[in-house]
């Protein structure tokens, strides 16, 4: 047993150890044996303190996925009834590997094998029969303890052919230790092996595989292998974290939703906030984004009159209708005071009041070159004083007018003089002086022929006509 164990411990130490695979390709395993003789008596070989011990080393080489080449070196002794023979036996044998990727996986810790071959049993005890062929067939078992290092059990019934021989059942329990180092063709840290890209130093994060741009995400899977991205964008980033990729986003660095494009729109009236003139109130589209409550063509923030239908022209607002009429300022005569439209918005003067306005113009007349009233002027201003009182929106205008004879100077001042003349009339009989505007104009306007008496009476005159503001 002693040297059983020198054995055992020298083989360990020559060992280096890393995993068996295509890159290393051969293996050592090394074991302890119990071996089972097979007697005259049925079931002998399941009987274990009938068992021996023994020692089994040999070297594995690597095929395929499928197949190990294995070459095994066996050192035991058979105890029989009446004898104990020291012997060994050799033995090549192939073995089918279930982890080939077909049935288990490759890289799988559990790695089951079925095992044949033939050899040859050495009696090195006996005169006779040194040498018996042996048919070895079994199974085993390997666990990957480590990168180096699997643990194995194998049991195989080994067959000798000839009559008067024996048969017997060997069991072993050891370790399998690989020599050399996993290859590494670039250089990275990450076997080939386990290298997506083993031409191509990488890390080990992306499999050995590069990643330029330090994303987690392999250049080979990158679609934007220069620019730091994630991987739900194979790569490429998303800088905004709104859910769309940049080269698809129109708005890139401000989140938004997919029906935008990725631009946001805050107001969510459909107007993404950058086209948007109104980006916090929704509107519509053709006010930019911006409201027109009143629906007049004028956004709500430029409409002076928001709540109002009105014209652009006038900022929103509708136009001016100072006295309600339904006709607008700028067209209205009188804008001050209601009237039919078809007055341009002024009130109708009636004949009558038509007719006492002609009877002052003629019957109001002054003292030769002075601006006292004549009493036969007072019945005529009187009907004017009535007319006023009976109308309150009329308003009167007084004109006073000289003929051409004399300074023409003195002539203006002389017809301001009985244009206010007859005003302080209609004042002092109670009408308002804010209703009247009295103003001379001399010898302008002439309505008729300076040239004759006739004429020159004419233009000699003071005139009365209704006006409304």
């Amino acid at each position: 047993m002693r040297k059983l164990l020198s054995i055992i411990v020298l083989l360990a130490s020559c060992y280096l150890v890393v995993g068996q695979s295509a890159d290393n390709r051969i293996a050592f395993p090394l074991g302890l044996t119990l071996n089972h003789f097979e007697g005259k008596q049925e079931g002998e070989i399941f009987k274990l303190n009938e068992a021996s011990l023994g020692v089994e080393t040999g070297v594995k080489y690597y095929l395929s996925k499928s197949f190990n080449l294995a070459g095994n070196l066996h050192f035991f002794k058979l105890d029989g009834e009446n004898f104990e023979i020291n012997t060994q036996d050799y033995d090549l044998a192939l073995e089918y590997k279930l982890n080939n990727g077909l049935i288990m996986s490759e890289d799988a810790k559990l790695k089951p094998y079925l095992t044949a071959g033939f050899g040859l049993l050495h009696n090195s005890d006996t005169d006779i029969d040194k040498n018996l062929g042996v048919i070895p067939v079994g199974a085993g078992l390997r666990y990957e303890l480590s990168d180096n290092v699997d643990f194995q059990i194998q049991s195989r019934y080994k067959i000798t052919p000839k009559d008067e021989a024996f048969d017997y059942l060997t069991t072993s329990l050891g370790l399998v230790f690989t020599p050399g180092g996993k290859k590494d063709s670039d250089g990275d840290g990450v076997i080939d092996k386990l290298d997506k890209c083993p031409s191509q130093a990488g890390g080990m994060a992306t499999n050995g595989c590069p990643d330029s741009d330090k994303d987690g995400v392999a250049d080979k899977e990158d679609n934007c292998p220069r620019i730091a991205g994630v991987a739900q964008f194979m790569g490429c980033p998303d800088s905004d974290g709104d859910g769309i990729v940049d080269t698809q986003d129109s708005c890139p660095n401000e989140a938004g939703s997919k029906e935008n494009n990725g631009c946001p729109d805050s107001d969510g009236d459909g107007i993404i906030d950058r086209d948007d003139a109104c980006p916090d109130v929704a509107g519509i589209s053709n006010m930019n984004g911006c409201p027109d409550s009143d629906g007049d063509g004028v956004a709500d923030k430029d409409d002076r009159c928001p709540q109002v239908k009105g014209l652009r022209a006038n900022s929103g607002c509708p136009e001016k209708d100072t006295d309600s009429d339904g006709v607008i300022d700028k067209e209205d005569d009188c804008p001050e005071t209601a009237g039919p439209t078809s007055n341009n918005g002024c009130p109708e003067i009636n004949d009558e009041v038509r007719e006492v306005l002609r009877e002052a113009l003629e019957g109001v007349q002054f003292r030769s070159g002075s601006d006292v009233l004549l009493g036969s002027s007072n019945a005529k201003l009187d009907k004017v004083v009535q007319v006023l009182k009976g109308n309150l929106t009329f308003n009167l205008k007084i004109s006073g007018y000289t003929d051409n004879t004399g300074n023409e100077q003195a002539n203006l001042v002389l017809s301001q003089k009985r244009a206010h003349a007859a005003e302080k009339y209609l004042v002092d009989n109670g009408i308002d002086a804010s209703r009247i505007e009295a103003e001379g104009y001399g010898i302008a306007n002439p309505v008729a022929d300076n040239g004759t008496r006739e004429g020159r009476a004419k233009n000699r005159r003071v005139e009365f006509e209704i006006v409304f503001k």
